[in-house]
């Protein structure tokens, strides 16, 4: 087999990767062409696999002497004609089967064909429905043999034809908006036009629309991993200036918008009155905004969710795939499965290119304070200030450090129960007395019992603790709860502190509401006894890289908890961990938007599966968090449910006496995998009871 991939192609990269899990016992031959470094995409291949360089117009001298039957081109686009049969030509393709495209023009396939002397077909992996393409065909490795029966030469194209399109700006007009967002293209365009743009606008020069009239197109920046540059008045003019003064060609682009957009325009030929507008008193806030969701997409790269490779996650090291035997599904701990967000992966790779891992500037200097500000903002109308934050290495070490801070040995705490297990882990661990105020069960869901929590605290209380969204129950918590909550610690004189690691993993049009927010508008004095913990590592699946913030009230109780535990006896904060999360909560809300809508689907599907194959557990339905509580009471199994499912099914899930007293006889699942391994953990759970 020899492949061929284009790697400035995300469609090619993606298959270049998909062929490194592939197995095979024939010789493989891998051709890259694209990038001037590959050796960041071509390690891992087993030994029977040769991957190097080529260029297309040399393709057939380097692959075809040896025994190769199966060519993949991801490269340029190749005739529509499509063949209902290896014999019979159609144009008619929707209405046929298609078996490939017969291809003779472009330049690698002539030169196959010289060598070849059966026809020479191809395809699209994956179609888009738009191009006469089947698009269900399996995958080009299974492809391969039935067209071998056929006697056929083989190209399939997955390279420009399934490209995604630009982003496209409108930065002139009195409302600057972002016309179109690109799908993980790298190129930019800054247009005048007010009409949404068709999805044919991916052209090169003078865009045309549906109707086919032609948009002003005034800037375009392609931000290519190799050759970036830029072009003034494109389709208008031949000139190219290059990009890559900086490490980074997307900030360097946007930095260059912020700060000349009015004198790029002017030397693209736009017209004056715009240029002279965008100098005026325009609504710079609002262009801001446009520039920083523009800049998401051009950083962001779909990922492929439910395509998991089961032998990757095997290989990882964490402890969700080491802690128990190889022959375990891991379901339990709090972490996904999923392909890190492209801006996270490009910020950790840079460091390493460089070899930048040295120490870190002051926390206030990292940039940090200012990116948790700004998400706050963004996201959840929330204005924090930036000189309340410090730095921790996790939102557990939080929890320690507040509860030693702002209650003394034997004091109470108040908790949730079912919780988080370290919640109660903290409070054990360094002398204090838990105030258990369990979730009620409210037909189908947990909720706070308010009127218990009022009578439960007790003089000697001093810090209330939210898991807000709740875990493991998946509950958010209404303004109207948090509310209450804030007139009973104002009433009561208590610290709060409130963990909301997963404010960002809502569904079903939830939305979160900080408590320091509610705090604010109950009383300014609760306000200035809010702790407020949070990290990127959840909703973007980097615990590994070990930080998260605490935002405090006021300076008298940040001063407490640095009192009781010094930044220095904290331990200094990794510089990965600090870019990573900069990258995630200024880059990463495309991917995590991705992310959202399957992890949505995985909830639905795990509540369909579990009912009908056990309908015995109660499945409280998250409105947040990738962790659904389940409620085992019902099954005859001896000891907890999840060591019942450990030792007969195979399946690791996270045991609920962990979580509280009254939990024994419940179980968490992760469902923050693909859609078949969530259906495997399923069938095996069914499998140890027997159905």
């Amino acid at each position: 087999y020899a492949f061929v991939c284009d790697l400035e192609s995300r469609a090619g990269v993606q298959t270049l990767y998909d062929l490194k899990g592939a197995s095979s016992s024939k010789p493989m031959s891998i051709l890259c062409r694209g990038f001037s470094d590959i050796d960041r995409y071509t390690q891992g291949f087993p030994d029977n696999v040769v991957v190097g360089r080529v260029q297309p117009f040399k393709l057939a001298r380097q692959c075809l002497p040896g025994p190769y039957t199966f060519i993949l081109n991801a490269g340029k686009e190749l005739p529509k004609v499509c063949l209902q049969d290896p014999n019979t030509k159609s144009k008619h393709c929707k209405a046929r089967k298609t078996v490939g495209v017969r291809v003779s023009a472009h330049p690698v396939c002539a030169a196959l064909l010289e060598r070849l002397d059966r026809p020479l077909l191809a395809s699209t992996v994956p179609g888009d429905g738009d191009d006469g393409f089947d698009d269900d065909q399996p995958d080009p490795a299974t492809m391969a043999d039935e067209y071998e029966r056929f006697g056929l030469g083989f190209v399939v194209n997955s390279g420009f034809l399934a490209n995604p399109p630009s982003t496209v700006l409108d930065l002139t007009g009195s409302a600057p908006k972002l016309i179109r967002r690109g799908a993980g293209d790298a190129s930019m365009w800054v247009d005048d036009d007010d009409e949404d743009l068709d999805e044919a606008f991916v052209v090169a020069d003078g865009a045309p629309h549906a109707d086919g009239d032609l948009a002003s197109e005034w800037l375009r920046f392609d931000c290519f991993d190799v050759d970036p540059h830029w072009h003034p008045a494109p389709g208008r003019s031949d000139e190219i200036r290059p990009l890559g003064r900086e490490d980074d060609c997307v900030r360097e682009v946007f930095a260059m918008l912020e700060r000349e957009l009015p004198e790029l325009l002017e030397r693209a030929g736009a017209p004056e009155s715009p240029c002279d507008a965008l100098r005026g008193d325009g609504d710079e806030a609002a262009r801001r905004a446009v520039l920083r969701e523009a800049e998401r997409y051009m950083r962001h790269r779909p990922v492929a969710l439910d395509d998991l490779d089961r032998s990757r996650l095997e290989r990882r090291i964490t402890s969700k795939w080491r802690q128990y035997p190889p022959d375990v599904l891991p379901a339990w701990v709090a972490e996904m499965d999923f392909p890190l967000a492209a801006p996270i992966r490009r910020e950790l790779e840079r460091l390493i290119a460089n070899d930048d891992l040295g120490y870190p500037l002051d926390d206030a200097e990292t940039g940090l304070p200012d990116a948790f500000c700004e998400r706050m903002r963004e996201r959840f109308a929330w204005s924090p200030e930036p000189e309340r934050l410090e730095l921790l290495s996790e939102v557990v070490q939080g929890l320690y450090v507040a509860v030693e801070a702002f209650a003394d040995p034997g004091q109470g705490v108040v908790v949730q129960t079912p919780v988080y297990p370290p919640f109660l882990t903290a409070i054990r661990d360094t002398g204090r007395r838990i105030v258990d105020n369990p979730l009620v069960d409210a037909g189908g869901r947990l909720e706070l019992d308010l009127e218990g929590l009022a009578r439960g605290i007790d003089g000697e209380t001093r810090v209330l603790m939210l898991c807000h969204p709740h875990n493991p129950s998946g509950r958010v918590l209404r303004r109207a709860e948090l509310e209450r909550i804030a007139e009973i610690a104002l009433e009561r004189d208590l610290v709060v502190v409130s963990d909301e690691i997963h404010a960002d993993l809502l569904y079903d049009g939830h939305v979160h509401v900080p408590f320091a927010l509610v705090a604010a508008d109950v009383a300014p004095e609760l306000a200035t006894r809010t702790v407020t913990l949070t990290s990127a590592s959840k909703p973007f699946n980097i615990p590994g890289l070990r930080l998260a913030v605490a935002h405090f009230g006021s300076e008298a109780l940040q001063q407490r908890f640095n009192a009781r535990h010094p930044r220095r006896m904290r331990g200094g904060i990794g510089l990965p961990g600090i870019v990573a999360t900069i990258a995630a909560w200024r880059w990463g809300q495309p991917w995590l938007d991705e992310v959202l809508a399957h992890l949505e689907a995985n909830r639905d599907l795990a509540e369909a599966l579990l009912r009908e194959r056990i309908p015995e557990i109660r499945f409280f339905r998250p409105e947040a968090t990738y962790l659904a509580w389940l409620d085992c009471s019902a099954l005859e199994v001896e000891g907890s449910p999840m060591g019942h499912f450990l030792r007969q099914g195979r399946v690791a899930l996270s045991s609920g006496h962990r979580f509280g007293p009254a939990s024994a006889r419940c179980a968490r699942l992760n469902f923050a995998t693909s859609r078949s391994i969530l259906s495997e953990a399923i069938d095996r759970m069914a499998k140890a009871l027997d159905r």
